[in-house]
């Protein structure tokens, strides 16, 4: 397994069957070894993180034949990100949680969320929620 670019290995890339428990993973020096046998009739795919994931078909493989594949890199472009700070402290968070979800009766009042400890309370300041 080698990168289209300048035919380094590419360590760790996932070879296997499509719908099937037979894989491997590339080793240090690009090669790896997997069983194709005439009962194979699901697609051979190759994929590594920050390539295009190669798919080929069983009836281009061979019993016992060298393959060399080569994978080019896939760019991808994210959309801008805006890190902003959370002003509010968790106990504050935490009141306003239970005011918009329990609401603000008096049967309210006597609810008790029970495992508080595993809500993630966010405030964004640009949203304002």
């Amino acid at each position: 397994m080698r990168s289209a670019v300048d035919s380094s290995a590419i360590v760790s890339a996932s070879i296997y069957f499509d719908e099937s428990t037979i894989g491997s993973i590339i080793n240090k020096n690009g090669y790896f070894t997997i069983k194709i046998t005439t009962a194979t009739t699901n697609p051979l795919v190759i994929s590594s993180l920050g390539y295009e994931t190669l798919i080929l078909e069983p009836s281009t493989l061979k019993k016992d034949q060298k393959f060399v594949f080569y994978l080019t890199e896939s760019t991808e472009q994210l959309g801008a990100v805006l890190l902003e700070t959370d002003p509010w402290s968790r106990n504050k968070k935490l009141t306003e949680f239970k005011k918009e979800f329990l609401g603000k009766t008096k049967n309210a009042e006597r609810c008790t969320i029970l495992n508080e400890e595993v809500l993630q309370l966010r405030y964004s300041r640009s949203r304002q929620n």
